[in-house]
């Protein structure tokens, strides 16, 4: 009996020493997995260069996060002006004013936070200053014609962002902190009259300190998304700015097809009704060059071809026939005579009908 209890306490020791060597040998594993990464980071580092020209933003989800604060912005000086659309019914006109003062006042402890805090820019951190910036505004949703930015250090960036707002051009100036994930807002007030390079120049290259209304997030953009926006994008375009929407179509294309702005706008005039209720049905990506192409079809079978130049900039073709696309062009040419003939039909059906219009 005694022998079996000390053969057991013996394999005790054994299975105790097996795994102490085990978790040593882990640990080594360890750091030096740790230690070789961290190699490879500081050698990446060491070879990045910042980015100090102004450039186009490649990466859909930094874009979309830049326009949600942008967007943001509005609509807290919205609050500002007291305009927020009350979603009850109010007693009386004192009881309206009381809310539209309590609406002001929450925005200007937003915007308060949300307005940079550099130097040169104290004088804004004040009711009266805040209150003069939103009396430029009498509507909130601006409509981004373009995002380009530097880098004043790593992780601190800084976005030019221009805008249309009721018809006139507007230009915002945004300093981002990607290691706190925190934000900063350069009002028109402060960077109007000035040019890129010097809102740049007034930015430093601190950290932006978090405060209660000022973090940001990214979130995962998909391919779908995209392509709902650009299709959006252009339905709303042809309602409430033809010639922009025009602006966007591909240039031999809208040659070929209207041959003048003038005659796209008779084709717009005429259908206008129709467009304001169509949908988007199906769509497909694939490539058009180094770009992306999306080739989306609405709820009334017509065609849009969006050929993206950069995040939400595309040139656009509303059919498959009037130019002749290389992808159309080789699957007809690599087709039997009884499919081109069916390919001719399909090309035939479509021009009647859109001449039909």
């Amino acid at each position: 009996m005694k022998i079996m209890q000390r053969i057991l306490v013996v394999m005790m020791i054994i299975l105790i020493i097996s795994i102490i060597v085990v978790i040593v040998i882990l640990k080594g594993k360890i750091k030096e997995t740790d230690f070789n990464n961290n190699s490879v980071f500081e050698q990446d580092t060491s070879g990045y260069e910042i980015q100090t020209k102004l450039s186009k933003i490649t990466n859909a989800n930094l874009y979309f996060a830049v326009e949600k604060i942008f967007n943001s912005y509005f609509s807290y000086i919205e609050e500002l002006n007291g305009d927020k659309m009350i979603m009850f019914q109010v007693e009386s006109e004192e009881v309206l004013q009381n809310i539209k003062q309590q609406q002001q006042q929450e925005g200007i402890k937003v915007l308060n936070d949300m307005i940079s805090k550099e130097s040169s820019f104290s004088e804004y951190l004040t009711q009266s200053k805040l209150i003069q910036e939103g009396k430029r505004y009498t509507s909130y949703s601006p409509r981004i014609t373009d995002i380009s930015y530097v880098e004043k250090a790593v992780g601190i960036n800084v976005y030019i962002i221009e805008a249309k707002l009721d018809g006139k051009d507007i230009k915002l100036g945004i300093k981002v902190d990607s290691e706190n994930m925190t934000f900063e807002i350069l009002p028109e007030g402060i960077i109007e009259n000035k040019t890129n390079d010097e809102i740049i120049n007034l930015v430093s290259e601190k950290a932006i300190q978090e405060n209660e209304n000022n973090k940001f997030k990214y979130n995962s953009i998909t391919n779908e998304y995209i392509v709902k926006r650009y299709f959006n994008d252009y339905i709303t375009l042809v309602q409430e700015d033809v010639k922009s929407a025009y602006e966007r179509l591909d240039s031999e294309y809208a040659k070929k097809r209207f041959g003048s702005f003038e005659n796209y706008q008779s084709y717009i005039n005429s259908n206008i009704e129709k467009i304001k209720n169509l949908t988007l049905s199906k769509y497909q990506i694939g490539k058009y060059g180094d770009n992306k192409q999306y080739v989306c079809i609405d709820s009334a079978n017509n065609y849009y071809i969006f050929r993206e130049t950069s995040i939400l900039k595309y040139s656009l073709l509303l059919d498959t026939y009037t130019v002749d696309l290389p992808e159309y062009t080789e699957k007809y040419n690599s087709s039997n005579e009884q499919n081109k003939v069916a390919f001719c039909i399909d090309k035939f059906t479509r021009c009647y009908k859109r001449w039909k219009l």
